[in-house]
């Protein structure tokens, strides 16, 4: 995770570069959806998709062994008050993230069970999926961030336009 402010302190540029793979043996099936993070913002994380990896796609939508995705954001400090005592900010980040699997899983099984190309899993299996969209942030007490993001893939295959509802940043 990377922040800059270049000049003034109402924008912040933010990005986040991911990668989660094995480095030795091999991975249960039931880990296979699981993403760790060292900074926990949410309670769980599974495959990428959804508000909490790739914002816009279908929440889970991708599972492998391996993955790298990026979160890119412009965050704008639209106005700020004081509610009962309280420093209240308003923002609005417009976002692009994009991610894809860096190693499938057991395709070669799948192909077989399903009577599908190997190459044509692969294919499909290893394409970068990109999505963009923007959100709402209510920022109360420097604490307390009450978010409202939408976010539209850039293919139909990977949902339609979603909107979550959640509480911090997803970096």
């Amino acid at each position: 995770r990377h922040y800059v402010t270049p000049g003034p302190d109402w924008l912040t540029i933010a990005f986040h570069l991911a990668w989660q793979g094995t480095l030795a043996g091999e991975m249960p099936f039931y880990l296979q959806n699981n993403i760790h993070s060292l900074h926990f913002t949410t309670q769980f994380s599974e495959g990428l998709g959804g508000c909490n990896t790739l914002r816009g796609l279908l929440d889970s939508l991708l599972v492998g062994d391996g993955y790298a995705w990026a979160n890119f954001e412009l965050r704008f400090r639209l106005f700020s008050w004081t509610m009962a005592g309280a420093e209240c900010d308003l923002g609005l980040n417009p976002f692009f993230d994009m991610g894809l699997i860096t190693n499938p899983y057991r395709l070669d099984e799948i192909a077989a069970a399903t009577g599908a190309s190997f190459n044509e899993l692969k294919s499909l299996a290893t394409t970068l999926h990109k999505s963009a969209g923007a959100g709402l942030k209510l920022g109360i007490a420097d604490t307390y961030i009450l978010s409202l993001e939408g976010g539209k893939s850039f293919s139909s295959n990977d949902g339609p336009f979603n909107l979550a509802v959640s509480i911090n940043y997803i970096f």
